[in-house]
């Protein structure tokens, strides 16, 4: 099996792209800022293994190449546009659509035309919520995580506990949002898997799903994705703001049925980075 991971180091500031395979780490490319989101498209071919985000909005392919250093395309169509906080990427048919949580809007990008439409989440433009990831539902609204509830007005940085929601959202309107799922602590993540909506609720240590999931992995946990096997993978941190001696770094594989218990862990060394997001790959 192998994975690409995103994470990167917090006190510096830097990100890597890990290669794994088998649970190994077979390659690493640094990145001055931090690599977020990571998705693959349906009508990619086998050239792509994904793209990526940086938190800046960059968006790169990471194509195939004898070593992942041989692979990585910075689009040179795209600008940067200050700092964005940019989050997730998912797809949306031909589309790549990054979460710019600074600004509170989706960025969908058409990998080889020029130019990045814009469109609003809320009308503060502003990180007031923290809208971090999103799910396209329909042809006008998403669902989304986001750590404060909308409406609040207070910025996220100084709500203390589990002020986190999956939220519906309709793009490019003012209505209010409408809470799914209230009492979450930071989720992020939110992916459709077979049809059921899940997320990560991250400081938690849970993986949930709509249908009553919560199956609970060893560290802070951030990426989720299904994978050929059947399996979640799911991204984990130790929580740099409450370091807990029972947290872990690296990709947790769980059952998503919850009914084994069985948790298969890999990490990579003493000196732990954040993971942000994980993406299967083939080839």
């Amino acid at each position: 099996m192998r994975l690409l991971v995103t994470c990167w180091r917090h006190r510096r500031g830097e990100g890597a792209l890990l290669l794994v395979e088998d649970g190994r780490v077979v390659e690493r490319i640094a990145h001055p800022v931090p690599l977020m989101g990571l998705e693959r498209r349906a009508i990619d071919g086998p050239e792509t293994w994904g793209w990526v985000v940086d938190h800046t909005g960059r968006l790169y392919r990471v194509a195939r190449g004898p070593a992942l250093a041989d692979g990585i395309d910075l689009r040179d169509d795209h600008e940067r546009d200050g700092e964005l906080g940019t989050h997730d990427l998912v797809a949306r048919g031909s589309s790549l659509v990054a979460v710019a949580t600074g600004t509170e809007e989706l960025r969908i990008h058409e990998p080889g035309v020029a130019g990045v439409a814009r469109l609003a989440l809320t009308d503060l433009g502003a990180d007031v919520h923290h809208i971090n990831g999103c799910v396209p539902f329909g042809a006008s609204h998403v669902l989304v995580t986001a750590f404060a509830c909308p409406g609040e007005g207070t910025s996220w940085r100084a709500i203390e506990g589990a002020s986190g929601v999956v939220a519906l959202v309709a793009i490019g309107e003012t209505t209010p949002a409408l809470i799914l799922h209230a009492d979450q602590f930071w989720p992020h993540s939110p992916r459709m898997i077979r049809g059921v909506l899940w997320w990560c609720d991250t400081r938690r240590g849970l993986v949930r799903s709509a249908l009553g999931h919560a199956i609970r992995v060893p560290g802070l946990a951030r990426g989720l994705r299904l994978l050929s096997d059947g399996r979640l993978a799911v991204g984990l941190s130790v929580d740099r703001h409450d370091p807990r001696a029972t947290d872990a770094w690296g990709v947790a594989l769980v059952d998503p049925s919850g009914i084994s218990g069985r948790v298969e862990f890999w990490t990579w060394g003493q000196d732990p980075l954040e993971v942000y997001d994980v993406l299967e790959v083939n080839g």
